[in-house]
């Protein structure tokens, strides 16, 4: 069984950065990519995504510190309100906010964006991806980029839902069969939000070439027009700052 990623490269995409994949400036679409190999049947994999933002860089690392600490460890998901609509399930803390809608993406277009700050949203979009291989040949499902696009090659087992005011989770599978993803969005402490992935081998045949990459779209202090973002290896993610006030936002994992 896997439990962690067997490499974790990350890239960041923007039409203005100076050096590529490196450094850009305006809001920021962040790609986070786990390279898994070989999930036997009945094999599981988790991976868990962090959202996080504070006042400082310095701070951030703090909170991110925390974070990975927090949610280092896996637990099974509370019993989900079974009368809640299973649209857009939000959670919250006292300082920021998440959401879960379909498949279990994000997308600020039906509602706002979230990741909340005091001034605002911080995020605008998050969506997922899964490659694989078997017998039959190559495959892959996920989420779109855009609200409008349906979800490719994905089902819903267990709607996404909230599980109390701090937690939210669904239950989804590929169209084969092949492969089970469960999504759960737990807030942590202050500026702070995990998505968990626990992807599950749910065939009889052994999945080759397993590649999971998450995506998400965002801003600093809800204020895009000036930001700078760049890989920042402290971090291990990808970093937003608001140059004007030094606030931080991050796209990282454990």
């Amino acid at each position: 069984m896997l439990t962690t990623a067997l490499a974790l490269p990350l890239w960041l995409c923007s039409p203005t950065a100076d050096r590529p994949g490196l450094v850009s400036a305006g809001n920021v679409d962040g790609v986070l990519t786990w390279e898994l190999g070989a999930l036997e049947p009945g094999g599981s994999t988790r991976h868990v995504l962090l959202f996080a933002f504070d006042e400082s860089h310095d701070s951030l690392l703090a909170r991110m510190s925390q974070a990975r600490t927090q949610f280092a460890t896996g637990a099974d998901p509370s019993p989900v309100d079974s009368d809640a609509p299973p649209e857009k399930a939000w959670i919250d803390n006292d300082a920021t906010d998440f959401a879960l809608e379909r498949t279990g993406y994000f997308s600020w277009r039906s509602v706002r964006q979230a990741l909340r700050c005091d001034r605002g949203g911080q995020l605008s979009q998050y969506s997922y991806y899964v490659h694989w291989r078997d017998g039959d040949g190559e495959h892959r499902a996920g989420n779109p980029y855009h609200e409008e696009e349906t979800p490719e090659n994905l089902r819903v087992l267990e709607p996404m839902r909230a599980a109390g005011p701090r937690e939210a989770w669904g239950l989804v599978e590929t169209a084969d069969g092949a492969l089970r993803i469960r999504v759960r969005a737990l807030p942590g402490e202050g500026g702070c939000v995990a998505v968990e992935f626990v992807l599950t081998n749910a065939g009889a045949e052994r999945l080759d070439a397993l590649r999971f990459s998450t995506y998400a779209n965002l801003e600093a202090n809800h204020d895009h027009d000036n930001d700078l973002s760049l890989l920042d290896a402290d971090l291990g993610g990808v970093l937003v700052i608001d140059p004007p006030t030094g606030r931080c936002v991050t796209l990282g994992a454990l």
